[in-house]
């Protein structure tokens, strides 16, 4: 499994805004300070399973194209 970095604060309030309010809200928050955020604890297991399929999925992507020559198509959702 690949490592993963669960200490950015940004990714984690990005990761947070979009499971919880409506699309344009959190994109409205992308550029906000984060000054005063606090995660929130009952999100833990999920920021964490999400960034682990995050990483899984860039991991893939980049061994592909180690071993490959050519083009790969990544068809993600919105929240990648």
């Amino acid at each position: 499994l690949p490592r993963l970095d669960l200490s950015n604060q940004r990714h984690r309030r990005r990761f947070e805004d979009m499971v919880t309010k409506s699309l344009e809200d959190a994109a409205s928050r992308f550029s906000v300070p984060l000054d005063g955020y606090r995660p929130r604890a009952d999100l833990d297991n999920m920021y964490d399973a999400q960034t682990l399929w995050d990483e899984y999925m860039a991991e893939t992507c980049f061994k592909y194209f180690e071993a490959n020559t050519g083009r790969l198509v990544v068809l993600s959702g919105i929240n990648h």
